[in-house]
């Protein structure tokens, strides 16, 4: 997937780890086409500089992998840890060797279509999300043109369809594998449940969550995203224990988490009015965002954003942070000297995903505009928001 959208679901799906949060500060300058992650680590696929970042929690430290891959529309983590498999622009899946920066297709001929086989034999469709198969042997693609669920076998690099029938045969059909119809998928996300290993399916346009059993050859309508008056879904995220599933969904610029039963819960938006800071003119300054009263959980993400709000202009993004694992009672941002003077304006928005249990996933969006002062010399470098006051 693509944008901040991947950051989202990528992040929280990580984020399982153990009692050490995940913090990241992404790079300057980055655009982000698709992000992927494991525990200790986050990749960033960059839109156009044509190179992968890498971040490596226990160094704190980014490195820049170049790479001779087409453009990403998605990425993912091989089970071994040491390449990177990239859904790509051109119809193909490749592998990037994170040691030496080697890059190759292992799927794919570059022609849009619609085709079973080994390695270059097969042909894909905008590829557009991917996942690994619970078990680390297979790789699953959904292809938005041809509204096809692939996956393709690890050892040998055989491609076989799942669902769907070709480019532009879209549909809304439950059933087994032949039958069975979608409409321009952009998301899957692969879990485990007592029952099996399950697809979760972002069926973007039918506006469904699908779910496949791959043992039993079946697709299912599991919730439907029209019913409740949200976009179609373009990424997702799915968690389970014992015979329960859940997944958080995100719909345009929400987020909505779908339990068991198939029933949707919509994001709670938080909005707040101006808030004044203090601040010195031309000096960092770290906004500090107080989460009291948000859930504490294993399984979390929070991204802070920072924008400008300058009169008359675009919005321009100042600061970016993503924090996931076990969320504390306090995350930070800093703010670039030459964004702090009288009279700036930001807007603050801070997103978090909190599994409480494993039917019920907490979404939040708060959002602060903030005006700066700086008159007084004494102010502090730290402005604290309090998330606790909102809502």
């Amino acid at each position: 997937m693509r944008g901040g959208r991947l950051v989202r679901r990528r992040i929280m799906t990580a984020g399982d780890g153990g009692a050490d949060a995940l913090a990241v500060d992404l790079p300057t300058g980055v655009r982000v086409a698709c992000i992927a992650a494991t525990d200790q680590q986050v990749f960033i696929a960059d839109a156009d500089a044509g190179c992968v970042h890498r971040f490596d929690a226990s160094a704190g430290t980014w490195t820049r992998i170049e790479s001779q891959a087409p453009a990403a529309n998605a990425i993912a983590v091989a089970p071994d840890g040491r390449r990177l498999l990239i859904a790509t622009k051109t119809h193909q899946i490749w592998q990037l060797d994170l040691r030496s920066g080697a890059a190759k297709p292992i799927a794919g001929t570059g022609q849009r279509g619609l085709e079973d086989g080994v390695a270059a034999a097969a042909e894909f469709a905008s590829p557009a999300a991917m996942c690994v198969s619970t078990d680390g042997r297979r790789l699953y693609v959904v292809d938005r043109d041809s509204s096809a669920v692939r996956e393709i076998d690890l050892g040998t690099h055989y491609t076989a369809t799942i669902a769907g029938r070709g480019v532009g045969e879209h549909g809304r059909v439950d059933g087994d594998f032949q039958a069975a119809r979608l409409d321009r998928p952009e998301g899957v996300a692969a879990v485990m449940t007592a029952q099996g290993e399950r697809l979760v399916i972002a069926d973007t346009g039918n506006r469904l969550i699908r779910v496949v059993d791959p043992k039993a050859r079946t697709v299912e309508t599991w919730a439907d995203l029209a019913a409740n008056g949200s976009h179609g879904p373009s990424d997702i995220a799915a968690i389970a224990a014992e015979s329960v599933m859940a997944a958080m969904v995100a719909c345009g610029d929400r987020v909505a988490s779908v339990t068991g039963d198939g029933r949707i819960r919509e994001v709670q938006d938080e909005e707040q009015g101006v808030t004044m800071i203090d601040a010195r003119a031309g000096e960092p300054l770290d906004l500090a965002i107080g989460l009291a009263g948000l859930a504490m959980a294993e399984r979390s993400m929070l991204r802070l954003r920072v924008s400008s709000l300058p009169n008359g202009s675009p919005a321009r993004m100042l600061a970016q942070r993503i924090v996931s694992g076990p969320i504390c009672r306090e995350v930070r941002i800093q703010i670039p000297a030459s964004s702090v003077h009288d009279g700036a304006r930001w807007v603050v928005e801070c997103e978090s995903l909190c599994e409480e249990t494993v039917e019920v996933v907490a979404a939040s969006h708060s959002r602060w505009l903030v005006a700066v002062r700086t008159d007084n010399p004494a102010a502090p470098r730290v402005a604290m928001l309090d998330r606790s006051a909102l809502g």
